[in-house]
């Protein structure tokens, strides 16, 4: 969403837009979860996340945003703008143009976006275990914690089961883009 206005409807602050949803990549990950529970421990908004899994999720869309960001607007800049117009002046409305011609054909670059996330999200550490909570422990923080523990088989076998379905996942995204290649 946030690609579609910054590149097809294009405010005079759609530089900032982009700027401000890629800075938080930049930062480390320890910083990003300091200033993540400096902001919503409640002082700042009035809305108390801190010690549920609401936190880490807005730490993770803050963190990565960029990468689905930067594939969406890549998807938005092959669409060209006469294929919505067209679409206008046919009696569709802003909603049915979006959903019956932009958004099928931005679709892949939406999946390869969540696999270009998901696939992080999955090993990352340093942001997680300053923010979980006692019912909101991710995988990295889980392994972390039985190796620390001294239990270090079923730390393992966490680990490889963590490493399997991201590579489960990364083949169905090679094959997912293969199969749009040969098409």
């Amino acid at each position: 969403m946030l690609a579609y206005v910054i590149y097809k409807v294009k405010p005079k602050t759609g530089g900032l837009l982009e700027m401000m949803a890629v800075l938080p990549y930049s930062l480390p990950g320890t910083v990003m979860a300091i200033g993540c529970m400096l902001a919503w421990s409640g002082a700042f908004f009035g809305i108390t996340l801190y010690n549920t899994i609401w936190i880490i999720l807005v730490a993770y869309i803050a963190r990565y945003l960029s990468y689905v960001l930067k594939s969406s607007s890549a998807a938005l800049a092959q669409v060209h703008s006469s294929l919505e117009e067209a679409a206008r002046s046919c009696g569709a409305t802003h909603f049915d143009t979006l959903r019956d011609v932009t958004l099928p054909l931005i679709k892949p670059a939406m999946i390869s976006g969540f696999f270009l996330v998901f696939l992080p999200c999955m090993r990352e550490l340093t942001t997680s275990i300053l923010l979980y909570g006692p019912n909101s422990r991710t995988l990295g923080v889980a392994i972390y914690q039985l190796r620390i523990n001294g239990q270090i088989a079923p730390a393992a076998a966490l680990s490889v089961v963590t490493i399997a379905l991201i590579i489960v996942c990364n083949n169905a995204v090679k094959l997912i883009v293969k199969d749009r290649r040969s098409k």
